[in-house]
């Protein structure tokens, strides 16, 4: 997609330019990722790259709808329960990951852009609620204008009331489970995912190779507690089927994501009247 995860960001701007961006009141997407084991097939960069994609591609859309952006470079020491015990997976503990975002999102207030979006698609539970820690922080207690973007079916074990003016929930589909067993990670999904906007990084001549991990409900939260028990029921790091991938479902999937996200910022910022 493109040569870097910096392109198109802040990183690659100049700082006059962020001081033109400031006197607009851009507004800032921050993507937030992690680095964890993606299957044998699949970089452990996926949800840093996926991210940071998707977060392109809602500035695009945004900007078509009169609404200036900017994308801050790229966050990825975030948390890792379930696949905490594969090489290559960092993880950090909480109050570091939302200590950081807050620092982040400090310069960034102090630079004088508008309102922070933080944009995350690890559905780690942990470092959801890190997410949720710094920008309540943020919001309530250092009047930084940030809100998190958060999936609808998150909503529940964050425990959010629906009140909260540094939420905005969207509307997320959930990955299809594929012959009855879930699809949620390094599967079918995310393996097209990444084809369509990072091939390069993806092992297309083994995804034959790799069988459907067929993982029951008791085995997801074995999973989902990590270390070794975890890397027993899913030995190879993946989560679905990666031979069942469909780049269309993948393009369809991505573009609802990219409208809903955009619909959410939107209405936050006509909802706070900041144009």
């Amino acid at each position: 997609m493109a040569y870097s995860i910096f392109a198109g960001t802040m990183a690659d701007m100049t700082y006059e330019e962020v001081e033109l961006a400031a006197k607009r009141k851009a507004s800032v997407l921050l993507p937030v990722g992690v680095i964890e084991g993606h299957g044998p097939h699949m970089c452990l960069g996926v949800d840093t790259y996926l991210t940071y994609a998707l977060c392109q591609k809602v500035l695009n859309n945004l900007k078509e709808k009169g609404r200036s952006t900017l994308i801050a470079p790229p966050f990825y020491w975030g948390i890792n329960r379930a696949n905490d015990a594969f090489a290559g997976s960092f993880t950090v503990k909480r109050s570091t990951m939302s200590a950081l975002l807050l620092d982040i999102m400090a310069c960034i207030r102090q630079w004088g852009l508008g309102p922070i979006f933080l944009v995350n698609i690890h559905g780690d539970i942990h470092h959801n609620r890190a997410l949720l820690d710094a920008v309540k922080d943020a919001y309530c207690r250092h009047k930084i204008e940030a809100g998190l973007l958060l999936p609808d079916f998150l909503s529940p074990a964050c425990k959010i009331s629906g009140s909260e003016n540094y939420i905005l929930v969207y509307k997320m589909q959930e990955f299809e489970a594929i012959d009855g067993y879930a699809d949620i990670h390094a599967g079918a999904m995310e393996t097209a995912w990444m084809l369509n906007n990072f091939p390069e990084l993806v092992d297309i001549d083994m995804i034959p190779s790799l069988p459907s991990s067929q993982t029951s409900a008791s085995e997801l939260t074995i999973w989902a507690k990590g270390g070794m028990p975890a890397k027993r029921v899913l030995p190879k790091a993946y989560c679905g089927d990666p031979a069942s991938y469909d780049r269309v479902k993948a393009q369809v999937f991505e573009k609802t994501l990219v409208e809903e996200i955009s619909r959410a910022i939107i209405s936050y910022l006509d909802k706070n009247a900041v144009k």
